[in-house]
């Protein structure tokens, strides 16, 4: 608070007692110094709560936030289902950001596959991603609820990713298979 503001909130006893080099106003000059911190701090406060400006420290916390943090953490395999490891994220920071930032628009069309294909394209960094959906077994017959995922050549590196993603995005009842172009 500046100083002027902070004299308002006085009561009119305590203004009039106010003048250069008076203890009271020694005392306000005190409080608008100890006050400038959180000012700035909220003047900034949504350059925090934006995932593309946000210090790279606070980028973990908004993926908690928007329920994106088990592309960060893990349960190790074999360990009681609460035990999760801390793991670096297999995303680069840059695309980290755009899946936050995109997240609450995702959430709304979750479970489509709209929805996976741009997950996909925002994880990885390379597209277009698409589906098969009428894949066929031996037999030539169509499998329900069954799709191929059909990955850019240029994803092949990241075909873990890819993994976890669908995993992770697809309807419970879906089954897959990844295929590259």
């Amino acid at each position: 608070m500046q100083r002027a503001a902070i004299e308002r909130l006085l009561p009119s006893v305590f203004q009039r007692g106010i003048y250069p080099r008076s203890p009271l106003g020694a005392v306000l000059d005190v409080m608008e110094s100890m006050h400038a911190p959180s000012e700035t701090a909220l003047a900034q406060l949504d350059r925090v709560f934006d995932a593309r400006t946000t210090d790279e420290r606070f980028i973990t916390m908004l993926m908690h936030w928007v329920n994106l943090e088990w592309l960060y953490s893990t349960p190790e395999i074999g360990r009681a289902a609460l035990d999760w490891r801390p793991r670096p994220s297999p995303i680069p920071p840059g695309r980290l950001r755009e899946l936050v930032s995109n997240a609450a628009r995702l959430s709304q069309i979750r479970g489509t596959s709209l929805a996976l294909l741009q997950f996909l394209e925002i994880a990885t960094g390379v597209g277009p991603y698409r589906f098969e959906e009428s894949v066929t077994d031996r037999d030539g017959a169509v499998v329900a609820f069954h799709v191929r995922l059909i990955a850019p050549e240029a994803a092949r590196p990241q075909e873990r990713l890819i993994q976890l993603i669908v995993e992770q995005e697809k309807p419970a009842y879906v089954t897959w298979e990844l295929a590259f172009a």
